[in-house]
């Protein structure tokens, strides 16, 4: 894949979200990777931060996690360069999606990685998965919740769908009417999405 890209709006767009992130968080990432301070920053001990994109997803904890190098005017991801093998940071909770889940448009979830003295990548993310959407029912046969579409961040968080038409499993038993508008909200202890707050069936 070539290396020259025509910036989009939704380049664009990511590549403010992302500076603005750096802009209010600088001040804790000097604290990760200063020697001697917290527990994560003892543990990683870098110097120096790189951008990068998830190419898969990650878990809390996850390891070796493959992810794109971003090209050099933070546009997008480099996705014809080699992938870099990137670790939830020590004792984290990371969970955001990665460019092969979310697809070429809206790319997946980025931040950036330092090397620990362990030899490894830690990857500090620049947004994670939303926890909580809104969104709206959408019934193929009686009137029981189980999946989604519209699906909207409502906490600043990276959409757990790629766009709005795609539709999103919710774990319920609750009855609701098509198109009902509602909110769902991220179970970490079972990894599913339920509903928060839906109107009730109506006749």
């Amino acid at each position: 894949m070539s290396n020259s890209h025509t910036l989009t709006d939704g380049h664009l767009r990511r590549l403010n979200e992302n500076l603005s992130w750096y802009e209010r968080n600088k001040g804790r990432l000097d604290m990760l990777l200063r020697k001697g301070g917290s527990r994560q920053g003892q543990i990683l001990g870098g110097d120096s931060l790189t951008p990068c994109e998830l190419k898969d997803d990650m878990a809390p904890g996850g390891t070796d996690v493959e992810a794109y190098p971003m090209l050099a005017d933070m546009s997008d991801a480099d996705t014809s360069a080699d992938t870099i093998l990137v670790n939830d940071l020590p004792g984290g909770s990371t969970r955001a999606l990665g460019r092969d889940t979310m697809g070429e448009t809206e790319g997946g979830a980025q931040g950036w990685y330092t090397a620990g003295p362990d030899g490894k990548n830690y990857f500090i993310p620049g947004k994670q998965q939303a926890k909580m959407c809104y969104c709206l029912a959408k019934i193929a046969s009686g009137n029981t919740l189980s999946t989604v579409d519209n699906v909207v961040p409502m906490d600043g968080g990276q959409s757990p769908v790629a766009s709005s038409s795609a539709t999103l499993s919710v774990a319920s038993g609750f009855e609701t009417n098509d198109n009902a508008g509602g909110v769902i909200a991220w179970d970490e202890t079972n990894s599913v999405w339920r509903p928060l707050d839906f109107p009730c069936k109506t006749a």
